[in-house]
């Protein structure tokens, strides 16, 4: 039986730039040993991940696009509250939308799948709603802005726009967290039910070192979030890069220890090679969060240049390098 883990969710972290990506992956085969009792949890677990899986793919195309066309907006106005004056030396408009229409489809085939799970649902569909008030307004001052209208009338119309527009971001960030965080949760559950399974089997050892691996990587995303502000937890990131050091240990050893099993997470070393990137990022991160994010002149100039992926301990790297195992995740199989 294959047991089905789930998708990517990505969500953005706006105004800071700071993109944490949440993917629980990899595909793995049960062993005989599996009671009927887990069997069943399994199947009910595949049936909400297939359900799951429409949601996560709206999440991954509009939810960031949203919040980056917001930013965009927000980032040539003297005051995102007071808006457009027409006294702006540079306009730079908005970035249009992704057309919402399958995701709209989606979120309400998804709906009808089993299991039935009204609170999700009823996010979903505040979700979609809050995504077609943005199209439209957006749709509107896009083309206002990309015609340069505000050149003839004053600015006029778009002072006009702007408290719908602020309006539309506001209630789509709302539901976009509020949405983000039940799928995820979801998502947790079922990673966190199919690990003690695989635990429970001794034949099922390499896919739950792999898996244990993937679930601590996407740890130290979420201890990094807010990192350098004020509500930052260096404890819960130490926590966190210290499960994922203690995880890739424990995969590199057994692969060392069984050098002749031919699955592509022991044979190959692209998958502890990643992990230990992320690893040694992480650990990078946690330096400069302790030491106050002092950058010399050259990674400044890298920072500014938007090359911050190149910056040892920047959370940029940090998810740059997330996204690269999570890359090689979903091409191994265990």
């Amino acid at each position: 039986m294959v047991e089905f883990a789930g998708t990517a969710i990505r969500k953005g972290r706006s105004p800071a730039g700071f993109f944490a990506a949440v993917l629980l992956g990899g595909f793995a085969m049960l062993g005989s040993t599996t009671a009927a009792a887990q069997d069943v949890e399994a199947t009910d677990d595949r049936a909400l991940a297939i359900k799951l899986d429409g949601y996560v793919g709206c999440l991954n195309r509009h939810g960031n696009r949203v919040l980056q066309c917001r930013d965009r907006y927000y980032s040539w106005l003297q005051s995102p509250q007071q808006g457009p004056t027409g006294r702006e030396s540079i306009v730079y408009g908005l970035y249009p939308l992704y057309d919402g229409t399958d995701c709209a489809r989606d979120i309400d085939a998804a709906a009808a799948l089993p299991p039935s799970a009204p609170a999700l649902e009823a996010m979903a569909a505040r979700w979609k709603r809050a995504l077609q008030a943005a199209e439209s307004v957006v749709a509107e001052a896009s083309a206002y802005y990309e015609l340069e209208d505000y050149k003839d009338d004053r600015m006029a119309r778009g002072k006009a726009l702007h408290p719908r527009l602020l309006a539309a971001f506001a209630e789509f960030e709302a539901a976009n967290d509020d949405f983000h965080a039940a799928v995820v949760g979801a998502q947790d559950a079922i990673a966190a039910r199919r690990l003690q399974r695989l635990e429970a089997d001794p034949a099922m050892r390499v896919p739950y070192l792999a898996e244990r691996l993937l679930m601590d990587a996407k740890r130290v995303l979420r201890g990094a979030e807010g990192v350098g502000g004020k509500g930052f937890d260096a404890a819960l990131l130490g926590e966190a890069v210290a499960a994922l050091e203690a995880s890739w240990r424990a995969l590199s050893e057994h692969r060392k220890a069984h050098p002749d099993d031919r699955r592509d997470v022991i044979r190959s070393s692209s998958y502890v090679d990643a992990a230990f990137a992320l690893l040694k990022s992480a650990k990078s991160l946690q330096r400069r969060a302790r030491d106050g994010f002092s950058f010399d002149d050259g990674e400044t100039m890298l920072i500014e240049a938007n090359a911050a992926q190149l910056v040892d301990g920047h959370p940029v790297q940090v998810v740059e390098k997330f996204n690269d195992f999570i890359g090689v995740a979903n091409r191994t199989r265990w």
